[in-house]
């Protein structure tokens, strides 16, 4: 006799914790969602009905994966991000709530009808910069990347989201002359900011499965600002704003760097946990 949905999420919860899984309960209910094409909601609604031996086995099959390690992301291959679905697959950054904050600044500063030019910087999954695109429905954007397989899955994300008329994908190394001067009314970036010497505070999972390139910056963390701040100014009308994610102890740092170039209005946002998380700079000549 098969297990009802009740008891097949109690054991594989017990087998996760076991091997020490993060939230293992959360785990076994969004595989077993995923797999039944339903919500958490559902599980709790129908927990007693009895499962297929075929849902049993795809359950279990996606449970000895997480089992492993490999993050729910990519298993299900999705992830919410302000409030919307975006594909993720191995080889793309995850994307995190933190991250949001540069959506909410970007909204404070502009008004939903702005017809906004943009560049997201290092784009991953194209998260942010589709984001961008769904909620400033006049926006036209630029996403950048260097990785293949984050250009294939932005460009999977535009379509999906519709923003792909306004918002384009393009390959390029942001840490090089990529637009035209004084061509973009704001630039946002979630750069790889983790430092060598910080390894050790990084959850080993995300070391194992997430891409190297788009967490570790060089030895302090710091190694990408300069030029990426370079670049930006130039690409920036005057009166343009640029947002960038951090880690929680570069603050003062990254301050510092953005001043040298010559941005002002320099502000230090914190996440939801209270965290220095995002910096907040304008170019000087226009409104701010």
């Amino acid at each position: 006799m098969n297990p009802s949905l009740r008891g097949l999420i109690h054991e594989i919860s017990a087998c996760l914790s076991e091997q020490g899984v993060d939230a293992p309960r959360l785990s076994a209910q969004v595989l077993a969602a995923f797999v039944l094409g339903c919500t958490r909601m559902d599980l709790l609604l129908h927990s007693e009905r009895e499962l297929s031996a075929a849902e049993v086995e795809r359950i279990r099959v996606l449970a000895r994966r997480r089992a492993r390690g490999e993050p729910l992301a990519y298993i299900i291959g999705q992830r919410e991000f302000y409030g919307l679905e975006f594909i993720v697959r191995l080889g793309v950054l995850i994307p995190r709530p933190e991250t949001e904050g540069i959506v909410e600044e970007v909204r404070r500063l502009y008004g939903p009808d702005s017809c906004l030019r943009f560049a997201d910087l290092g784009t991953g999954s194209g998260a942010l910069g589709v984001t961008m695109g769904v909620v400033f429905p006049r926006a036209r954007g630029l996403l950048v990347d260097t990785s293949d397989v984050a250009l294939r899955t932005a460009r999977e994300n535009a379509l999906r989201h519709k923003v792909d008329s306004r918002v384009s994908v393009v390959k390029g190394d942001f840490m090089f002359a990529l637009f035209r001067p004084r061509s973009l009314e704001c630039i946002i970036s979630n750069p790889p900011y983790i430092g060598e010497s910080d390894l050790a505070e990084v959850e080993p999972a995300v070391l194992a499965w997430e891409p190297r390139s788009a967490l570790i910056a060089g030895r302090s963390g710091l190694e990408v600002y300069p030029a990426l701040a370079v670049r930006a100014w130039d690409a920036l009308l005057p009166g343009g704003h640029m947002l960038l994610e951090m880690g929680w102890s570069q603050g003062s740092h990254l301050v510092r760097i953005l001043r040298d170039v010559g941005f002002c209005s320099i502000r230090v946002l914190q996440d939801l946990a209270g965290h220095d998380r995002i910096v907040a700079a304008v170019k000087p000549g226009g409104a701010t």
